[in-house]
């Protein structure tokens, strides 16, 4: 087992995005705010909050991975958690954004 970077007491196996068990212990990154986190929820609050994005860190989602995860949401209204269990699944964002027809292949 590994623990995930910045989040205390969170064990991962580099594919909890993908499983249907969830970490949902939105203090795993301890008892300070997230800047990166905060940010991302202050710019998406009509899509997600801090807690929320805290998880998907936790998961294993990459900052990068939850902002493209909520700017396509935004854009074709699929949801950034099924997003996110397809790159943990091994899906590029071009791959994604061609099924979605955001971009042409």
């Amino acid at each position: 087992m590994l623990f995930i970077n910045g989040c205390s007491n969170v064990e991962s196996n580099h594919l909890n995005v993908a499983t249907e068990v969830l970490i949902q212990d939105t203090d795993c990154f301890g008892d300070e705010v997230h800047p990166v986190a905060e940010s991302i929820a202050e710019d998406y609050s009509h899509f997600t909050d801090y807690d929320e994005v805290m998880v998907w860190y936790c998961n294993g989602a990459e900052f990068n991975d939850i902002l493209n995860g909520l700017l396509t949401e935004e854009m074709t209204g699929t949801d950034t958690e099924e997003l996110l269990r397809r790159v943990a699944d091994g899906e590029s964002w071009n791959d994604i954004w061609i099924t979605l027809d955001i971009i042409e292949e």
